[in-house]
């Protein structure tokens, strides 16, 4: 693959990589980095927190909650605790939850926000993603494509892959009886907002948030009105896919059409 990379241009994540000569998406061995940065990592069954950071003078370890069944979340568990030891390790080790390592950044502290960038940049970094991106779809079986490729879990893969398409698209994510969250991609417009107080009752999402039954909807249209608020809706269609993930939620990804 043909990729003009700009190394002055990286975020500090990229720039790790870059320094442990990663060039491929295979390279990112994330336990390896954080040998050569003088940490072990640990993975265990771990009791009020998703990871933890425990900082002893120039050494740290890594504790990963052991998740083999979702191993794209253990690598970003991972990833957001070896961005504390190269951003705040002078502050003390980190116990973080849930809540606070999530590539959506919703709920988060301000310095668990910086981890949960710097995290994003350490598993699927821009200067790999974005030629890849280009040439896909804003569906989520694209995103399970990247997902894939870059060992990552859905809902960073879908994030990252809205952020670089170059259609209005939308991920959004929906919890039973609680809010939802939404990221707009950077060619979406920014009058238009996500409705994720409610899924409309006629949507196939609203079958998966609600029912037993999980998987994954058809790509299809429907009415951009159910999706979207903001007068420029009228008459248009959002292009959608939905699956219900491990946790329960729903996650779609939208496109203007």
């Amino acid at each position: 693959m043909n990729m003009r990379i700009d190394p002055a241009a990286f975020s500090p994540g990229e720039a790790l990589l870059w320094h442990h000569g990663v060039v491929e998406p295979e390279h990112i061995d994330l336990d390896a980095i954080a040998a050569a940065e003088g940490v072990v990592v640990r993975y265990r069954q771990l009791s009020g927190c998703e990871a933890r950071l425990v900082v002893a003078d120039d050494r740290g370890i890594i504790s990963v909650r052991q998740n083999a069944a979702n191993i794209g979340r253990q690598r970003f568990s991972l990833a957001h605790e070896l961005a504390h030891w190269m951003r705040d390790r002078h502050s003390g080790g980190a116990l973080c939850s849930s809540e606070d390592i999530s590539p959506s950044d919703l709920g988060a502290r301000s310095k668990e926000t910086e981890a949960n960038a710097y995290a994003s940049q350490l598993v699927l970094p821009d200067y790999l993603v974005a030629p890849r991106a280009a040439a896909l779809s804003p569906t989520l079986d694209a995103a399970q494509m990247l997902a894939n490729t870059f060992k990552s879990s859905m809902t960073a893969a879908a994030i990252k892959l809205v952020r670089h398409i170059p259609v209005p698209a939308w991920v959004v994510c929906h919890r039973p009886y609680r809010p939802g969250w939404f990221i707009r991609g950077r060619s979406a417009p920014v009058d238009l907002f996500v409705v994720t107080a409610e899924l409309h009752h006629d949507s196939p999402a609203f079958a998966l948030l609600y029912g037993n039954q999980g998987g994954r909807t058809p790509i299809h249209q429907e009415p951009a009105s159910r999706w979207l608020s903001g007068s420029i809706t009228r008459g248009k269609d959002v292009q959608c896919q939905s699956m219900k993930l491990p946790e329960g939620s729903v996650l779609t990804m939208l496109s203007l059409k």
